[in-house]
């Protein structure tokens, strides 16, 4: 009764693989990266955090080449820094924009931000030439805040948005010197005041 028919469709197997196109050496611990597609473009370009103080945005070319054994390697692809704009100091600091990247889902703008505070938009464009060109940076900092994540949110053709998952903490230290200070204060009244017996 239980039995299952020999003539039973077989699943078929999707196999997925990763190829090596290119590797490039940073001399940096790479924090973050998301695709852009800049408005009017028909390839993606690369934006990358680091823990260099700067984020780049790469491009990765295509070389043709017609020796055949050359098409399996990773030769044919060489990545292309369009922007590395500076920002901050070097290393993973908790204050230094890198950490997580956000970009706007029709291109026009991409946000760096650090883990406390510090946010920054750069509005994205080409210019007549076609070179991919950035905007000053407008800051979006936000004082005794932690940032979880980071989003690009799609509103149509208005301006960008970004959405951020962050807590705002209390200003924790600024109650802790307070309250130092009141005690040291209330201590050393107490001090001068006590005259007793010798």
């Amino acid at each position: 009764g239980g039995e299952e028919e020999g003539g039973e469709e077989e699943e078929e197997e999707t196999t997925t693989s990763l190829r090596l196109i290119s590797r490039v050496e940073t001399r940096s611990t790479l924090r973050c990266l998301h695709t852009l597609r800049i408005s009017g473009s028909k390839r993606d370009v690369l934006v990358v955090g680091s823990d260099s103080g700067n984020f780049s945005i790469l491009d990765f070319e295509h070389h043709d080449s017609s020796d055949p054994a050359s098409r399996s390697t990773n030769i044919n692809v060489a990545p292309k820094i369009l922007h590395c704009p500076p920002f901050g100091k070097v290393g993973c600091r908790r204050d230094t924009p890198g950490q997580y990247l956000a970009v706007d889902p029709r291109g026009r703008a991409c946000m760096v931000a650090s883990v406390e505070k510090r946010k920054l938009v750069y509005v994205v464009n080409r210019d007549a030439a076609g070179s991919v060109t950035l905007a000053s940076p407008l800051e979006a900092h936000r004082p005794r805040t932690i940032v979880f994540d980071l989003a690009g949110v799609d509103n149509g053709y208005d301006n960008p948005i970004f959405a951020s998952i962050e807590v705002q903490y209390d200003e924790y230290d600024d109650a802790v010197i307070k309250e130092r200070k009141r005690r040291d204060e209330a201590g050393g009244d107490a001090d001068a005041d006590d005259d007793g017996p010798v």
